[in-house]
């Protein structure tokens, strides 16, 4: 009888502590799961829109542009990007459609930024956005072929996402105004939002916004700066945006913000200037073997020379020539040919990987004139290292060489609308062509001069050493 007893007592030991671990485990489990919650980041969505090629009205020249460099911006401080990229030249059921991915995509989300570049009018005391496709030649045409603001509220208000934010760099003329509809102001009304939003319009309401002489707005050339700056909330973000509008246009444009009561603070690019820069997604390829495609360099053989050398006019017609580059009255045999670039967008759209050369290349470039000759160059370059841009610090100046390789043939490039008409740019359509279509090397002429690429005429110049240009970086995938 004792013998049949003893088993039956350890097994009610091993079922109780067999209980008991079972109950700690849940406990564990429990306590890791709400500790991981807490530490979930916020969601940030983003709908970046930027209307440039109308129809039936004048063309944007810098919307475009603006929505393009915006949505890098974004991309890189953690925003997820509705459809992944900037949205252009929407017609009135695109512009609808995304506006409803919008909302669906914001269910749940933390926060909620809608940017729009084009052409808007206010009617009525109420904004409209201007698609593409649009014509209207009466005011009851409004409701049918623009887009009015207070959808995308609705949107936002019906998420009941914390916190939201409408960019509005579309305060410019009524475009319509010679045909008939004539808005009850010029520039776009202020508007009534919903709960936790700020609501950024480009200047005052009932103004007229400036376009920008340099591929940018200057609202929005100085919104990409102050939102990527560490250590600025959103009202000092875009209190630091119409200060440098304001200087920059000479007083003339004065942004104008008003939002209602928002609870907490919101960081763009991290509570701390000194606090590390926002994790920006490193691209999938950061190392490359040599390609048995790979498009054959005057100077190494192989691969695209990445050592700086100097370089006489007859070393770069030579290096025009035979790497099949189109150069007007050089190389016209080369013009249409086989081009072997090929381009993978990374980090956010930050950078553009080419597996052919072995290089990732900044896609939109300074942005802007570097000032400082070719030193000013060396030395945003060097910036971009710091700050460890698109997650790398081995960024550099091209040489000749490289830089050339981005030059595409007349049927291979992009379009730019220069003042004295339509004008090619000879350049890969990969790249944002406003950010820097005329760019320094490291390259050095004979006489002392610096080569710089221009890819508009599809040539390559030496530049005193002091000229300003732009800057695209260029670093070797292979290097690290």
């Amino acid at each position: 009888m004792r013998q049949t007893q003893q088993p039956v007592r350890w097994a009610g030991t091993l079922m109780t502590a067999w209980a008991a671990m079972l109950l700690f485990a849940a406990l564990f489990a429990g306590l890791f799961t709400n500790s991981a919650h807490a530490q979930q980041p916020e969601r940030r969505v983003a709908l970046i829109i930027g209307n440039s090629q109308y129809v039936s009205v004048p063309k944007l020249d810098n919307p475009g542009p603006d929505a393009r460099l915006m949505a890098d911006t974004f991309a890189a401080l953690g925003f997820t990007l509705v459809g992944g990229k900037a949205h252009l030249d929407l017609d009135k059921q695109s512009l609808e459609n995304v506006v409803q991915s919008f909302g669906k995509a914001i269910q749940g989300a933390n926060v909620a930024l809608f940017y729009y570049a084009g052409h808007g009018l206010q009617i009525r005391g109420g904004n409209f956005l201007v698609p593409v496709n649009a014509n209207p030649t009466r005011e009851a045409d409004a409701d049918f072929q623009l887009l009015n603001v207070d959808l995308v509220l609705r949107q936002m208000e019906l998420a009941g996402t914390r916190l939201n934010m409408v960019i509005l760099d579309a305060c410019r003329n009524n475009p319509f105004a010679s045909r008939g509809l004539r808005s009850t102001g010029g520039g776009l009304a202020q508007m009534q939002a919903p709960e936790g939003t700020l609501l950024a319009y480009a200047t005052q309401p009932g103004n007229v916004a400036q376009d920008g002489a340099d591929g940018h707005s200057p609202y929005t050339r100085a919104l990409a700066k102050a939102v990527a700056t560490p250590g600025l909330d959103v009202f000092s973000v875009f209190n630091d945006v119409g200060v440098a509008v304001k200087r920059a246009t000479n007083s003339v444009q004065q942004p104008w913000v008003s939002s209602s009561p928002l609870e907490g603070k919101f960081y763009f690019a991290g509570s701390s200037p000194d606090g590390p820069a926002p994790a920006v997604p490193q691209p999938a390829l950061v190392a490359l073997a040599p390609s048995s495609t790979s498009r054959t360099s005057s100077s190494s053989g192989s691969r695209l020379r990445s050592t700086p050398q100097t370089l006489s006019a007859d070393d770069a017609k030579v290096m025009v020539v035979t790497q099949n580059f189109y150069r007007a009255g050089w190389n016209t045999q080369g013009r249409g040919g086989p081009h072997q670039y090929e381009t993978q967008v990374h980090a956010g759209g930050l950078v553009v990987v080419n597996p052919v050369t072995g290089l990732m290349w900044q896609r939109s470039g300074s942005g802007m004139i570097v000032q400082g000759g070719q030193q000013g160059a060396e030395q945003y370059v060097q910036s971009l290292n710091a700050k460890r841009f698109g997650g790398f610090d081995d960024w550099r100046l091209p040489t000749l060489d490289e830089a050339m390789s981005l030059m595409m043939p007349p049927d291979g490039g992009q379009p730019l609308q220069t003042s004295a008409g339509a004008a090619k740019v000879h350049l890969a359509s990969a790249f944002e062509t406003g950010g820097a279509y005329f760019i320094w090397t490291s390259d050095l002429q004979a006489s002392g001069r610096g080569w710089v690429v221009y890819y508009v005429d599809a040539a390559c110049n030496g530049e005193n050493l002091q000229y300003n240009a732009y800057v695209r970086a260029v670093r070797s995938l292979t290097s690290k």
